[in-house]
């Protein structure tokens, strides 16, 4: 993975019931991360992030909340060389990833689908970066659920533990049901609420869990 030296640090809040640096080897891979109402800026205010990959080198996440909406699929399939049959009602729902290589595209996805570039995120979540994924799901040969997600956001090492840490972000089990299953505007509050958080009460508390 690439990682970037795009972030700044913020302080934010923690509760007990969120994910500790201490549990297992320490790193995030495969959680998501829900950013405190202190974050403000427009790119990630209110933002869920899944983490793809995160180890003492640095983290690499796709923000799973920031639909791209008016998006045209014509011309979106134009643009990736891709066929739509006639008959699919399938249609591709594009996500900003985060502000990293705006132009790259990753594809989230259900994991009854894999190839051999497919990496296993978290139950129920799979990430292939490659072309056929899409053909595939457009044709109904590939996985039932699928995001398309430009851009990511990078931490460089060390940096992402000393986010959560200093409490810039809520960390939580990722879960399959709020990758796939949830409105996108809901998708903020309702990862925190389903860990018993109420995002919107998280305000100027600092300090570790």
């Amino acid at each position: 993975m690439i990682f970037s030296k795009d972030r700044k640090d913020r302080p934010g809040a923690t509760r007990d019931t969120m994910i500790r640096l201490d549990e297992g080897d320490g790193f995030l891979k495969g959680k998501l991360l829900v950013a405190t109402p202190l974050i403000e800026d427009s790119c990630f205010a209110k933002s869920v992030v899944l983490i793809c990959d995160h180890s003492a080198s640095g983290g690499m996440g796709l923000v799973i909340n920031k639909h791209l909406r008016n998006i045209d699929q014509q011309d979106l399939y134009t643009k990736l060389n891709l066929q739509k049959p006639v008959d699919s009602g399938a249609e591709i729902e594009v996500y900003f990833g985060g502000p990293v290589d705006t132009n790259r595209g990753f594809v989230i996805h259900s994991d009854d689908y894999e190839t051999k570039n497919t990496i296993k995120i978290s139950p129920g979540v799979s990430v292939t970066s490659e072309h056929q994924v899409l053909s595939d799901y457009l044709n109904e040969r590939g996985p039932k659920k699928l995001s398309l997600i430009m851009g990511y956001s990078g931490w460089v090492g060390g940096q992402l533990e000393r986010e959560v840490e200093e409490n810039s972000w809520v960390a939580l089990p990722a879960d399959v049901d709020l990758v796939f299953g949830t409105h996108d505007d809901s998708k903020w509050q309702k990862a925190g609420i389903k860990y018993g958080i109420d995002i919107n009460d998280i305000t100027t508390v600092t300090g570790n869990a």
